[in-house]
């Protein structure tokens, strides 16, 4: 959750919005719901404020490029995935 909040937050400035930015946290709240479903709106992908791997918007956030093309390292992915682990269930 933390890295999706994270490149959500990242869309927020890179688009120059107004909104809020969320919370780094690892919680699932009405704010990141918000945030997801925006993002899928702006993304035009079906708004489900659920993100599911394989799906349009797992697909548009693993597409995402920062400011200047900005990437995530292999060994700094390969380290989010082991610290945030990989939950199929809905909270």
């Amino acid at each position: 959750m933390k890295t999706v909040r994270g490149l959500l937050n990242v869309q927020i400035i890179k688009n120059n919005r107004s909104d809020h930015l969320l919370p780094v946290t690892d919680r699932v709240d009405d704010d990141l719901v918000r945030a997801i479903i925006e993002f899928q709106r702006r993304r035009g992908t079906a708004q489900t404020g659920l993100i599911e791997p394989g799906d349009d918007t797992f697909r548009a956030l693993l597409e995402f490029s920062g400011p200047r093309s900005m990437r995530m390292s292999q060994i700094k992915t390969d380290s989010l995935k082991q610290a945030e682990g990989l939950s199929l269930i809905l909270y």
